[in-house]
């Protein structure tokens, strides 16, 4: 169950209010010791394939409806995993990115939903390195130029989007792996100080690196906020054999593999007094086993225990054909979720304390 004595979330909100600003929302506050924010990624690409050259537009279609749906289930948060506002092989805005994204925002809010942006693509980084279907650019962790765009690009966003009282985080790049961890974090850090520059009160959501995974968050030194408003991201897919492969496991046996991946987040949290979300999680709901709804009920006991705010993937759009971990196709999964989702208190309607940005 979720933590019902609100003094924490009150406290960060008088932070706020202790400089000055006496009406300001601490979206930070939703991030601690909760959990507070329980929702679904919504997944988006450029459906040229191109990252940009093409004028095919953005897709699985999204509409307001879906969204809406979302929110009518019990979420509370949206994460938007969406392509960068720059091209991918250049360093200039894309603007039909950045108008399609201010309309993302424009219905989250309509939705009564809280939001994170959380770019996949940006000047040197494809959509074809996460997922091979796009373009395979991974330069940015080798080119300072292109690294340079990235904090111009986040600036940006930061300037545009900083007003916003329920967008509640950037996640600066979803799922970078294939680099050095000196590599990452300068890039990274990089970011940070670009928003920072520009907006000093959203979370900023930073990956660990190596696709996000609790393992590279074991070896990972944390990075420096003037504001102390990081989030590290994580994606727990773990056991990988089993949630995306064939291979079968045991209820105890996926008790035991839980236990030890969240303890070891948990000494990580401890060790470094940072905080942690699972931005995402869930299985190939197509190669589902007899025991995958008990590993679904134990991951989402872990979270709930450590207080730890997650989003599931996937929320697809009504008319997608990507199902495989689509929670709306699959009746069992999606009530579960709505289970956990009934816990949620708060929404951009209702934030902490009722305060409003």
């Amino acid at each position: 169950m979720p933590n019902t004595n609100n003094s924490d979330v009150d406290a960060a909100n008088q932070q706020d209010a202790d400089t000055g600003d006496a009406n300001s929302f601490n979206e930070y506050a939703l991030w601690v010791d909760g959990p507070w924010l329980r929702g679904a990624n919504v997944y988006q690409q450029d459906e040229g394939r191109d990252d940009g050259a093409s004028a095919a537009g953005f897709g699985p279609e999204l509409k307001l409806a879906d969204l809406m749906e979302l929110r009518a289930a019990g979420a509370n948060l949206v994460i938007f995993s969406v392509p960068g506002t720059y091209h991918v092989r250049s360093t200039a805005l894309w603007p039909q990115m950045q108008t399609h994204l201010a309309k993302l925002v424009d219905w989250a809010e309509q939705a009564d939903l809280f939001a994170v942006i959380a770019f996949r693509t940006g000047p040197g980084r494809g959509e074809g390195d996460i997922t091979d279907d796009g373009l395979n650019d991974r330069s940015v962790y080798t080119d300072m130029n292109e690294q340079q765009a990235w904090v111009e690009m986040w600036r940006d966003t930061a300037m545009t989007f900083s007003h916003r009282k329920h967008v509640v985080g950037y996640d600066i790049q979803v799922e970078p792996h294939d680099h050095t961890p000196a590599q990452w974090s300068t890039l990274a850090q990089s970011v940070i100080d670009g928003i920072r520059d520009v907006d000093n009160h959203t979370p900023i959501l930073v990956s660990p690196g190596d696709w996000g995974g609790y393992d590279a968050l074991e070896k990972f030194t944390p990075l420096s906020d003037p504001r102390n408003r990081l989030v590290y991201s994580v994606h727990q897919y773990e056991p990988y054999e089993f949630t995306h492969e064939n291979t079968s496991l045991s209820e105890a046996a996926i008790d035991a593999a839980l236990n030890g991946i969240y303890s070891t987040i948990g000494d990580w949290t401890t060790t470094h007094t940072q905080n942690v979300a699972i931005t995402e999680f869930g299985y190939d709901i197509d190669r589902s086993k007899p025991t995958s709804l008990h590993y679904l009920r134990q991951q989402l006991g872990e979270l709930e225990s450590h207080q730890y705010s997650y989003t599931i993937w996937l929320w697809e759009t009504a008319a997608a054909d990507y199902h495989q971990f689509d929670i709306r196709f699959h009746p069992e999964v999606l009530s579960q979720m709505k289970t956990s989702w009934s816990q949620n208190v708060y929404y951009p309607s209702n934030p902490p304390r009722s305060l409003a940005r």
